[in-house]
């Protein structure tokens, strides 16, 4: 009695993927600080992991084998396996993208009992086993945001495939057969941009190989480089005063404050109400030197007349909600601690809104601020 065993590989692990290298890829990606804000042109790096089944009927595979073998009898049928892809993509924006990638579905294994192989065998040796494949993949993908973290998508590509088979008779490899294709490929995503860089996703993927159906369930991340051309540039602050001319006295400020509409700020306007605001980088809390510059300019007056100040720092809406709490508050704390270690001049209030107070809806540069509002006694 002869026993085959059927596998779309030339050997049953060779196509197998190292998991193990995409797991290491997807865990480094996990590292990059919380986003303030969400990608809008990058390209990315991508890995998935997961599971693909062949849709396959075991009535068809038993009609197949008798149809190519003397008294044969199906003993074993594993239509699915670990399946992986991973690659390269180019975001162009918030609703569109491509990657180019490569993807293994997996192997497959058939087992049957035979008392000997007919001539129609070997030329009809790819209907005796549940298909398989791997090789270079390409997709279009389009998103649709549900909120500023949450996205559902739709992909269209186009595999270029093969699939190796080998008959295995005990330990012997007897016949070994090669398949190649092109077939197109649809699936659908649901992801969540965690930061800036890192995107995860579940996704389903439904291939066309030959004559049968492999279907991908599995889930994956992208890590995305921000395009060059998408980095802000550094903005000088922007500070607004109200004078009170009532109130009068000789002695002025000694400097120029920077301003969108230069005000020269003097003594001769105290007290009055006064804001500076400081911008910052996205999803950071460090300084600026057109920051630092200006509490220059305005920490001589604070050391030297006695003043009321509120520190109070903002963030853009995209991200999640907690994250912009705390980092608007750390942005005031860094603020308040500038003042107090270089002048000693000390807030009375220091406060974070998170993303409560927009200036502009969106990404707008304008909500990466603090607030320092003075009002001089």
């Amino acid at each position: 009695m002869m026993i085959l065993k059927q596998a779309p590989t030339s050997n049953m692990t060779k196509i197998k993927l190292n998991h193990v290298v995409l797991a290491t890829l997807i865990a480094t990606a996990i590292t990059p600080a919380f986003a303030e804000e969400s990608i809008s042109s990058s390209f990315f790096v991508y890995g998935k992991i997961g599971q693909a089944k062949t849709d396959v009927n075991n009535q068809q595979l038993i009609e197949s084998i008798n149809a190519t073998m003397s008294n044969a009898q199906l003993t074993t049928v594993d239509d699915s396996g670990a399946a992986a892809g991973l690659g390269i993509g180019y975001q162009f924006n918030s609703w569109f993208s491509v990657e180019l990638g490569y993807a293994d579905l997996g192997e497959r294994i058939v087992s049957y009992t035979t008392t000997s192989l007919d001539e129609a065998y070997y030329p009809n040796l790819s209907t005796v086993y549940p298909k398989s494949a791997n090789g270079l993949s390409f997709s279009i993908n389009a998103f649709w945001p549900i909120n500023n973290d949450i996205k559902v998508g739709a992909k269209l590509g186009t595999l270029r495939w093969k699939s190796d088979l080998d008959t295995v008779e005990g330990s012997d490899n007897v016949q070994h057969y090669k398949g190649i294709g092109n077939d197109i490929w649809f699936g659908i995503e649901a992801n969540y941009q965690l930061t800036t860089s890192l995107q995860l996703f579940t996704t389903y993927d439904h291939y066309g190989i030959d004559t049968q159906d492999v279907d991908f369930f599995g889930v994956g991340a992208r890590y995305y480089f921000e395009h060059q051309t998408k980095k802000q540039a550094k903005v000088p602050p922007v500070v607004t005063a109200t004078v009170a001319p009532e109130y009068v006295t000789s002695e002025p400020v000694p400097r120029t404050l920077e301003s969108n509409t230069p005000v020269q700020i003097t003594l001769a306007a105290l007290p009055l109400p006064f804001e500076l605001v400081l911008l910052f980088e996205n999803d950071k809390e460090v300084l600026q030197d057109s920051a630092l510059e200006a509490l220059a300019e305005i920490g001589y007056t604070l050391s030297t007349y006695q003043s009321d100040i509120t520190i109070s720092g903002h963030t853009s809406s995209n991200g999640p909600q907690g994250y912009n709490q705390a980092l608007s508050e750390r942005r005031a704390e860094i603020v308040a601690q500038y003042l107090k270690e270089t002048f000693g001049v000390t807030a009375n209030h220091v406060q974070g809104f998170g993303e409560q107070q927009l200036k502009e809806q969106g990404n707008d540069a304008k909500n990466r601020r603090v607030e320092i509002n003075i009002v001089f006694m």
